[in-house]
């Protein structure tokens, strides 16, 4: 077990994220490093004043220096941390929207009395008639929906949290500014994760939705 202290005083267990299999830790400069981590000098400047672990601080000419494997494994974990935080929000989101949902007390009602046969036979017309709309191209599954609406969300979280690394190229932003920028950006993939949720609720993975309410609710 490797562990480091990080300058604002957390620890980090660099075993827990080793490096990528064929790749040498190597000591690496500012621009370097950046290159490894696939972002700009700037937000590595922002990214040490948050903690990101510096071999060697420059000054006076000389350059910082900075050990891959410290680095990638602050990322690594600062990622799954973030991760944990937003399935934790929709997961908050998806619990307070169950205390609000109002159950189909009509529809149970209207079942009661009726035999068995009646009940299959009501259940029979329904899937037929689905099944015929499905066709047609008025309903699709939830499934196929909410595999879209994933890859989509995943599409738009890289492309949203990528956002403050360019303002901080093209505008200059302070590191404060910055920051506030990227919580933005947080908080509206997690609103519209919420969103998805709620029109394409789980455990419903093979009931049609149908198409034109999607449309006029903007899920497509």
């Amino acid at each position: 077990m490797t562990v480091i202290t990080l300058s604002d005083g957390t620890k980090l267990d660099v075993s827990a994220f080793p490096l990528p299999e064929g790749s040498e830790d190597v000591v690496m400069n500012r621009g370097q490093i950046a290159q490894a981590m696939n972002t700009s000098e700037v937000t590595i400047t922002t990214w040490i004043s948050k903690g990101f672990p510096v071999l060697s601080k420059g000054g006076n000419g000389t350059a910082y220096e900075f050990q891959l494997s410290h680095c990638y494994a602050w990322r690594k974990r600062r990622d799954l941390e973030h991760k944990r935080s937003m399935d934790a929000a929709d997961e908050a989101a998806a619990q307070m929207r169950l205390e609000f949902q109002n159950l189909d007390d009509d529809q149970a009602e209207s079942e009661r009395g009726l035999s068995a046969k009646q009940i299959m036979e009501i259940a029979e017309a329904d899937y037929k008639r689905n099944r015929a709309a499905e066709q047609r191209g008025e309903l699709v599954r939830v499934d196929r929906m909410r595999e879209m609406q994933e890859q989509q969300l995943i599409d738009m979280r890289q492309a949203v949290m990528s956002i403050p690394d360019f303002a901080e190229q093209e505008f200059g932003l302070s590191p404060v500014q910055a920051e506030k920028l990227q919580k933005r950006c947080e908080g509206a993939l997690i609103e519209m994760g919420t969103t998805m949720r709620r029109h394409l609720p789980v455990g419903t993975v093979s009931e049609p939705v149908d198409l034109a309410q999607a449309k006029t609710e903007r899920l497509i």
